[in-house]
């Protein structure tokens, strides 16, 4: 099956084809009071398909769904996610905020936001994830996947409550901030300007450390004792760490 919206004028269209495929149903309602823009897409229970949903100016929000590969593109709006299993997400938009809770994500999951903050929380994954925002903060609480890979351009990053295999985060103008960070075999920060601060699972001795920074100060001391890494670098911020079991 597949349906076609169509604006005319004040007439919207609504056209449906059906193909006798029991794997792929689809059933669209929408109200509308002068035509506003609303539309409200239910699908049963059973679906387990690709979704792939834009917008050219709106919000998308998707909640409680199973697909294979899981898309949404909204280029100038937000897209909230809640409670959906997928194979893959692609989750973008060019100015808005993305908020995505409550995701089991079989493969990698690729979030990017031009301009607007993006939020993942309870989400986790057998695979990769990667973020890049190039103007707004970035927020991780309760993540749990093989590589973390963080991007910010100008954006605070906070990493709460997260394990991974390895993490890299990069930013050129905005603070990092760890709370509860459980790295099993690598972390890699790096800031041109802004602080790096927080805590990290596990002591000190856990970890192989290495650090520089322009021109900041470091709590820390360059080390080989453990058998995660830690990587630190600051072109203008300070370094400070705690370790707490």
């Amino acid at each position: 099956m597949w349906t076609s919206l169509r604006e005319t004028g004040k007439t919207l269209s609504f056209e449906r084809k059906v193909t006798f495929n029991k794997k792929h149903f689809l059933s669209i309602s929408f109200s509308a009071n002068e035509l506003q823009d609303n539309t409200e897409i239910l699908l049963p229970r059973t679906f387990k398909g690709d979704i792939n949903l834009g917008t050219l100016s709106g919000d998308i929000s998707v909640i409680s769904v199973e697909a294979g590969n899981f898309l949404l593109n909204a280029s100038s709006g937000d897209i909230y996610v809640s409670d959906v299993k997928s194979d893959y997400i692609t989750l973008s938009t060019l100015s808005g905020e993305i908020f995505a809770k409550g995701m089991q994500v079989a493969g990698e999951g690729v979030i990017s936001s031009a301009s607007g903050d993006i939020a993942v929380e309870d989400y986790e994954s057998g695979s990769n994830l990667k973020t890049t925002t190039n103007s707004g903060e970035t927020g991780f609480c309760n993540v749990k996947v093989k590589e973390l890979e963080c991007s910010a351009a100008s954006g605070e990053v906070i990493i709460k409550d997260t394990k991974v295999d390895s993490i890299k985060s990069n930013t050129n103008s905005g603070e990092v901030t760890l709370a509860g960070l459980e790295p099993a075999k690598e972390a890699h920060f790096n800031t041109s300007s802004g602080d790096i601060s927080g805590s990290i699972k596990g002591t000190e001795s856990d970890y192989s450390i290495a650090y520089t920074t322009g021109s900041g100060e470091c709590n820390l001391s360059n080390s080989s004792s453990g058998n995660v890494g830690l990587e630190f670098h600051t072109g203008s911020g300070d370094i400070e760490i705690g370790f707490h079991d």
